[in-house]
């Protein structure tokens, strides 16, 4: 887990609610932009919910030059479904490795800054070519801004 502090504003259970309201098996995905925390998020989510440690997509990088490897992404799924309860899943770009029929909730994070702004080079350009054609944001249920300052990460969710 990330050491940033989280803090779900104004309201946590309007953020949690959706949630809880899943079911045993259900996968959640989280997506978003590089830098949105999705991860800080996601640790966050699973420790106050009670739920196995989420499937962090960073962790299925392929050596190839494909952006994240089906093999081991299908393996960790598989061990986090077998904990039992909801698995929650996040990565940048992560409905090209997840189906968004697989998902029986998106969530989406959202930072203030300015779409196209090079912070990573080429790896910045294929994200926002992936924001552009796979639009998280508009077909997520529950999208989250998200304010970083101090340290801390601040998730509000949008109405």
């Amino acid at each position: 887990m990330t050491d940033r502090r989280v803090v779900l504003h104004p309201d946590p259970e309007a953020i949690l609610a959706p949630i809880r309201a899943v079911g045993m098996v259900a996968l959640i995905g989280i997506d978003g932009d590089l830098g949105t925390t999705k991860s800080s998020f996601a640790d966050h989510l699973t420790q106050a919910l009670g739920l196995p440690p989420a499937v962090h997509l960073d962790d299925s990088f392929a050596g190839d030059g494909s952006w994240h490897d089906p093999v081991r992404i299908a393996r960790m799924l598989a061990e986090r479904r077998g904990c039992g309860g909801p698995v929650v899943v996040e990565g940048v770009c992560l409905l090209e490795s997840v189906p968004r029929s697989d998902l029986a909730l998106l969530l989406c994070l959202h930072a203030p800054w300015e779409p196209g702004v090079s912070r990573l080079g080429s790896t910045q350009q294929r994200v926002a070519a992936y924001l552009r054609e796979q639009r998280p944001e508009e077909v997520s249920d529950l999208v989250l801004d998200v304010v970083v300052a101090n340290g801390t990460a601040t998730y509000t969710r949008r109405v």
